[in-house]
């Protein structure tokens, strides 16, 4: 059986990241969740783009009245993006929580949302300081603002200042562990739009999601499920990658990994029984491609949903 060759439904990768960025962006999960953290924490709270893509959106913040008044000078707002690039640096390097100070002594917190082993979003949070400042802190602090003509608006910067909040060693490590587990949620929901049938599939891969799915609990192979599609085993690799920007093993891994979160979410199993039942042949395969996926162990997913949901 002859096939045309498949022209329509590719995707470049970085157009695929944004798709999931902008998953994530949109979802009512991410606006909910804001609003809450900022009450809980007084951190703000955005997501900017990751990777190589970052910076875009990664100015100035609105958020905190203190850093409005900078971003109000050209020279302020260019120092307070200088975090930016270094956390953005810093994660090009480790791909893990990090965090940065400002010329004000404010802390900003980055923490990376990882879809599949892409750095598709960041989780950008802070403008607080770590401890507060005194009257010393200010006055070397006005000193530089002077220089750089903001005498006028003095009296307003050290009223904004004064009331920027200071969380101690233990709400500070509380609310970047929150950023972690909102990061872990939001990379499950950019997942799902990730492995879904789309309406741009060619119908050989809506067949083949849709096989993989109904059989991933089982041993279930690329020839199996291009024979499903009636296509040849070669064609239907280049025809599923050029599609989803996954191969045929890393799809499989993914909605093998998504089954497992759902039963870790929602049932006391043990993981060794969770592997099992999501399709996994060992217990240190599942653990490799867990953490690979989510970028977190079974366990510490586990924990990070009960503690999302007590939040």
């Amino acid at each position: 059986m002859r096939h045309k060759p498949f022209t329509g439904g590719s995707q470049h990768p970085q157009d695929a990241e944004h798709a999931l960025y902008e998953t994530m962006r949109d979802s009512e999960f991410l606006r909910g969740v804001g609003r809450s953290f900022h009450d809980a924490t007084g951190l703000t709270l955005r997501l900017v783009p990751g990777g190589d893509r970052q910076g875009a959106g990664a100015s100035c913040s609105q958020a905190n009245p203190f850093c409005a008044l900078m971003a109000a000078n050209p020279t302020a707002c260019a120092a307070c993006g200088s975090v930016q690039d270094v956390l953005r640096g810093r994660l090009s390097e480790d791909l893990s929580p990090q965090e940065a100070s400002c010329f004000a002594g404010l802390t900003d917190v980055a923490v990376p949302v990882m879809v599949h082993r892409r750095h598709v979003g960041t989780l950008l949070a802070g403008q607080v300081f770590r401890r507060k400042p005194d009257r010393r802190h200010f006055t070397r602090l006005a000193r530089r603002l002077q220089e750089w003509g903001m005498r006028a608006e003095l009296r307003r910067i050290r009223e904004a200042y004064d009331r920027t909040p200071a969380l101690s060693a233990r709400r500070f490590r509380g609310a970047v562990r929150l950023l972690e587990i909102i990061a872990a949620q939001l990379a499950t929901i950019s997942q799902q739009r990730l492995l879904a049938s789309s309406q741009e599939d060619p119908p050989p891969v809506s067949g083949a999601k849709a096989f993989i799915r109904a059989h991933a609990d089982k041993r279930v192979s690329v020839g199996q499920t291009a024979a499903h599609v009636h296509l040849s085993r070669c064609y239907f690799c280049k025809v599923f990658k050029r599609a989803t920007g996954m191969t045929f093993t890393q799809y499989l891994t993914c909605v093998r990994v998504e089954h497992a979160q759902e039963l870790l979410s929602d049932s006391a199993a043990r993981v060794t029984d969770v592997a099992l039942h999501a399709g996994f042949t060992s217990l240190s395969q599942f653990h490799r491609a867990f953490r690979r996926t989510t970028g977190m162990s079974p366990t510490a997913y586990r924990d990070s949903r009960r503690a999302g949901g007590s939040a």
